[in-house]
């Protein structure tokens, strides 16, 4: 099972898909900031980071940045519900080291599960 560290700044978007990923056994946190979400990976390694790409004081590319410098073998997936953020700043977010995977929203409960499975598999 995975360790997940779930961003966004919307808490019913962050609780249906914790609830989702705890349903099928994963270890889940979660946060509303990018603040938060580095406080949480100060204290703990996860597998991998969900991020939203737009947020208030700190986007998805930031945190992507920022926490592959504390863990360099963490995944780090973007989900935006603005398509035409994601095209803007994909090579910013993969240049900073960011998984080549980006969700979108809505997203489907399938959809984050199987971005779990198939990011754990690959690290076997």
């Amino acid at each position: 099972m995975a360790k997940v560290l779930l961003v966004d700044d919307d808490e019913l978007v962050l609780n249906a898909w914790k609830y989702t990923l705890e349903s099928e056994g994963h270890e889940v946190s979660t946060a509303l900031s990018g603040a938060k979400a580095l406080e949480i990976l100060s204290k703990g390694k996860p597998d991998i980071v969900f991020t939203d790409l737009v947020m208030p004081e700190m986007n998805g590319v930031e945190l992507c940045s920022k926490a592959k410098a504390v863990y360099p073998g963490v995944e780090v997936v973007l989900i935006s519900g603005h398509p035409g953020e994601i095209e803007k700043l994909q090579m910013a977010f993969l240049n900073a080291g960011g998984k080549d995977l980006f969700l979108r929203k809505p997203l489907l409960q399938e959809e984050i599960r199987d971005a779990v499975k198939t990011i754990m598999d690959s690290r076997k």
